[in-house]
């Protein structure tokens, strides 16, 4: 059976409408990657706080325990932002998880298993390297861009018949020179972090492989 056909006006309404629920739907899966990786960051947080600091760090967070407690169950959940979405977001993925009858009566969410636990240690490690990637390909980009600006102005002034030594050229060899350190610089950050996350998931893995050896 054919749809009838629409008029103009219509027809320009469903257009915006449908533009409206996509991006209704994108706003979603976006607010479901910031919820998981505000998880991601607490449970960073809350392995370097000592004692006392958590609550102070939330404070000036503005985030209330329970709250965090829950971006945190989430991030551990080893749900994606898409899975989330299609549970109907944050709070209904985090009622869609097993949960475990406490001593107290009370029902809370289940460990996650050491597969989980794993999945989200890889999950950290290739974050950490996506986003190091990302600043060493920022600062790539300003080192190449200083070094076309030496070229042109070395080119610029050959043709106006200018000096063009090592003197006329210093600030824009200057330039590029600081470019390329920060570029330097920014890789062996990208580097020591990437390193250090893989061998923070390393000593998860031998930790958890001598618990399961031990209960063997």
């Amino acid at each position: 059976m054919t749809a009838p056909a629409l008029s103009n006006r219509l027809a320009d309404l469903a257009e915006r409408i449908g533009e409206r629920s996509r991006a209704v739907a994108r706003l979603r899966r976006e607010a479901a990657a910031v919820y998981l990786d505000g998880g991601r960051l607490l449970i960073e947080a809350k392995a370097e706080c000592r004692h006392g600091e958590w609550q102070a760090l939330l404070a000036r967070a503005g985030v209330p325990e329970r709250t965090a407690r829950r971006m945190m169950q989430l991030a551990r959940s080893g749900l994606d932002a898409e899975r989330i979405d299609e549970l109907g977001g944050p709070r209904a993925a985090l009622d869609s998880l097993p949960k475990r009858k406490t001593d107290h009566g009370r029902f809370e969410l289940a460990k996650p298993t050491a597969g989980q636990f794993l999945d989200f240690m890889a999950a950290r490690t290739a974050r950490i390297d996506a986003e190091g990637a990302g600043r060493v390909a920022v600062r790539r980009e300003a080192f190449a861009a200083a070094v076309t600006r030496l070229r042109e102005e070395r080119t610029r002034r050959r043709a106006a018949g200018l000096p063009c030594g090592r003197e006329a050229l210093l600030p824009f060899r200057v330039a590029a020179a600081a470019a390329k350190v920060t570029l330097l610089r920014e890789e062996c950050a990208a580097l020591a972090a990437g390193t250090e996350a893989r061998n923070i998931e390393a000593d998860m893995i031998g930790l958890l492989d001598a618990g399961e050896a031990a209960t063997a």
